[in-house]
């Protein structure tokens, strides 16, 4: 039997609008050992007729009979993979052409790190790209986790064993936040790191589900720091949510109302976590300083 060395696990639901740009993109990647796991959640358009025209022996479809959701769907294709690696992959982006050589190169290269994601370039329908850039070394990943997603979903690789051993799968009670809620997770028994360098081109369009779903989007996030804020020590106010959120806004309007309570926040966790231990403490620092900043606040 083939054994890969990465598997390439693409969830579809109704994706054929850009199905064949995304797998065109990984079966002309340079490293060529891997499988590809597309798992078909009870699509409804032509998205497994356009995934099985291709002649290509690394496919496997998997078809679900009705539509699980993405988190189910991904697990199952995790229980089926069987690639050292698996590397994420949506139906609506695009990889550049050695995605999973960098990646796999650095896996090796680092085997402390269990989920290695990357930058990304961020499209509009039109084709206009933004460069998203994420924190790089592991500790800030993890610190940063408090404030936001700091790893693009499709853009990650992960170690198959990693979820086997520590248990961790996604979590069905996330739909939107998935990710999010599984990189938290881990984080707490494995070490993240992203590549600073754009290995994928990740298509916003008004089907995503996040587009079409706002109110989940940002309620699921809100979940997930809400839980990390309650192992600091801290049960958040309404207010104080609010606040944590709009730090993380690009869009911030910046007030000297806004400051005088974000500057309070910020001391109020930073000194829970002196406290609580959560996260090491000089990455955190520098990171609720880089807040400061942000806002205006002279680091102190």
């Amino acid at each position: 039997m083939f054994e890969p060395i990465v598997t390439v696990l693409m969830p579809v639901y109704n994706g054929g609008a850009y199905i064949s740009q995304a797998i065109d993109s990984v079966l002309s990647q340079t490293f060529h050992n891997f499988e590809f796991l597309i798992i078909d959640d009870g699509s409804t358009d032509n998205s497994i007729a356009v995934s099985s025209s291709y002649p290509d022996g690394r496919i496997r479809i998997l078809k679900n009979d009705k539509n699980l959701g993405i988190s189910k769907a991904l697990n199952i294709g995790i229980q089926n993979a069987r690639g050292k690696y698996i590397a994420r992959m949506d139906c609506d982006d695009v990889n550049a052409a050695e995605r999973f050589y960098k990646q796999v190169l650095f896996m090796e290269q680092h085997p402390e790190i269990g989920v290695c994601g990357c930058w990304v370039n961020a499209i509009d329908e039109m084709g206009k790209g933004h460069l998203w850039r994420f924190p790089i070394e592991p500790e800030q990943i993890k610190c940063q986790l408090l404030f936001c997603n700091t790893m693009a979903h499709p853009s990650v690789m992960l170690r198959r064993d990693t979820l086997e051993k520590t248990g961790i799968y996604y979590d069905a009670l996330f739909q939107y936040a998935q990710d999010y809620k599984l990189w938290v997770e881990l984080a707490k028994k494995i070490v993240l790191a992203n590549i600073p360098e754009v290995l994928v081109a990740y298509r916003l369009h008004s089907h995503q589900l996040s587009a079409k779903n706002w109110c989940e989007t940002v309620s699921e996030p809100d979940t997930i720091k809400r839980e990390q804020l309650q192992l600091l020590g801290i049960v958040p106010t309404k207010e104080e949510m609010e606040i944590h959120r709009q730090l993380t806004n690009a869009n911030l309007m910046v007030t000297k109302e806004f400051v005088q309570k974000a500057a309070i926040w910020l001391s109020k966790i930073e000194q829970a976590n002196h406290v609580a231990g959560c996260y090491p403490r000089i990455p955190f620092a520098q990171v609720v300083n880089d807040y400061r900043g942000i806002i205006g606040l002279v680091g102190d």
